[in-house]
């Protein structure tokens, strides 16, 4: 039986929801293509009319990630592209901490992660390179289905292709299959490695980045290959410009050689180096802050004139009305100093405020794009002034997660839930870390309170302390999230 084509009316309506929802775009040559895996995730679906999957797609997020997962070739193994590791080993490493020092801690992304392979190669390249600090390895997708591949660490030998036995050896433990050769059965990564990727659910079409909850800030690296080819023009768009902001100053972002021209979309600084043409985050860009507060720009308060000769208490109150002013103006000073990247003079200008909580919390904010550690430093000595400020021990917790150190976050996430229980964020982040180290049933009832606290809210309502979110999509997120910790990790087949 030959099965009839579909018409572009209805092929437009299912392209149009993932369009709408994810950036990703499909050109005609690859209609066959895109059929065959919209009719298969049909299949999976029990859905057997066009219309009615299409209208699935617009309010199931799980259906969506799994056409998505169709849809995108998740072609990935372990040192994919060697040229672009040794870009990373050989100039990019050496000179970070030459230039940031050896208190650094790299911070590497890998955005669009698929299994996992990639992030994994990252944290094994940064492990053999002996760095002074424990980096921070950040690894994102939207298939849920390869994000519980990649947290499970274990591949077959189709992903380590290329690899040198020996490396193999050292890293991977080799389960045999059934008649015991090398081929057959898993290779599973050692624990160490798997612990030092945080694996997050992340749609770049939806999503907000820069944001601190989601550690997608102050990158001195980010991989971005094969993603963008994907995405339509102005998504593509609104992607580059995001990754910019995601990078610390004189940070890189590496993409494929499919991949479009970032330097048409951003201010990036293309450079040819010996490995292939990257882009640069430089001073000479335009720089727009990594960590924006939630809250508006405080407002100058111009001065008042002076009367010709004032009383005791007039003169009083003039001088308090001005000493307020001054506050504002510093505050000014310094939220215009993160917008144009000046983190270092923003942190400064801020330090004779720091009695002030709004003050501190920007202070800290300000030296995170400099210096994690000094930042969480200052966070700490912050929270001697200030202890129960909400907003200090999310920052914390945010600063600990990105130092690895996820013991005292999870203390801290705990006390900020303790200090405000309708506190979505702080749930949230508490689930997160104790997904990580294992606590399956401590993580579910975290995203459980964070779901059903943030759908009591308005879907459009800011989220407080989430750097934009509104409360409908984190919503969707904390519900991603349960739906991952309800099933067993995937195993990709060979």
């Amino acid at each position: 039986m030959i099965e009839l084509p579909w018409s572009d009316t209805e092929f437009a309506a299912v392209a149009g929801v993932v369009a709408e929802r994810t950036g990703l775009v499909f050109p005609h040559a690859r209609r066959t293509a895109v059929e065959r895996g919209v009719r298969e995730a049909m299949a999976r679906s029990a859905t057997v009319d066009l219309r009615a999957y299409g209208a699935l797609l617009a309010r199931d997020s799980a259906l969506l990630d799994d056409l998505v997962t169709e849809l995108t070739i998740g072609e990935t193994y372990f040192f994919r592209e060697p040229k672009h590791f040794a870009f990373v080993r050989e100039s990019l490493l050496p000179d970070v901490v030459q230039r940031r020092g050896a208190g650094h801690a790299v911070r590497a992304w890998s955005a669009g992660c698929s299994t996992g392979e990639e992030a994994y190669s990252l944290a094994i390249l940064l492990d053999e390179a002996h760095l002074p600090e424990r980096p921070y390895v950040l690894a994102t997708d939207l298939s849920r289905k390869s994000l519980q591949t990649a947290r499970s660490a274990s591949y077959r030998v189709w992903s380590l292709r290329g690899v040198p036995a020996t490396t193999i050896a050292r890293y991977f433990r080799h389960e045999p299959g059934a008649d015991g050769s090398r081929n057959s059965g898993r290779y599973d990564l050692d624990a160490r490695f798997r612990n030092r990727v945080t694996f997050e659910y992340l749609n770049f079409a939806l999503d907000s980045y820069p944001a601190l909850d989601t550690g997608t800030w102050g990158m001195d690296l980010i991989f971005c290959r094969n993603v963008l080819i994907y995405l339509d023009r102005r998504t593509t768009a609104y992607v580059a410009e995001r990754l910019r902001r995601c990078l610390a100053t004189d940070g890189w972002i590496v993409t494929a050689s499919s991949d479009p021209m970032l330097s048409e979309f951003t201010d990036l600084e293309p450079t040819r180096t010996d490995w292939g043409v990257f882009y640069r985050r430089t001073k000479r860009t335009s720089l727009a802050p990594a960590m924006n507060r939630e809250s508006a720009t405080v407002p100058v308060v111009l001065r008042p004139a002076i009367a010709e000769r004032a009383s005791p208490l007039a003169v009083a109150a003039e001088s308090e009305e001005h000493a307020i002013t001054s506050d504002c103006l510093v505050l000014t000073r310094a939220e215009a100093a993160m917008a144009a990247g000046a983190y270092r003079q923003a942190a400064e200008g801020l330090r004779d405020l720091l009695a002030d909580a709004s003050a501190s919390a920007l202070h800290v904010r300000a030296l995170a794009n400099v210096e994690v550690a000094e930042a969480e430093r200052a966070c700490t000595a912050a929270l001697g002034r200030h202890p129960l400020s909400v907003e200090h021990h999310y920052l914390r917790a945010v600063l600990l997660v990105a130092l690895v150190r996820f013991d005292e976050a999870i203390r801290v996430a705990r006390r900020i839930v303790y200090l405000d229980g309708n506190s979505a964020i702080g749930y949230f982040i508490l689930g997160g870390l104790l997904r990580r180290t294992d606590d399956l049933a401590g993580a579910r009832r975290a995203y459980r309170n964070a779901h059903d606290l943030l759908l009591a809210q308005p879907a459009d309502a800011l989220v407080p302390l989430s750097d934009g979110e509104r409360a409908g999509r984190l919503a969707e997120l904390a519900s991603i999230e349960l739906e991952m910790l309800s099933d067993t990790p995937i195993r990709m087949p060979q």
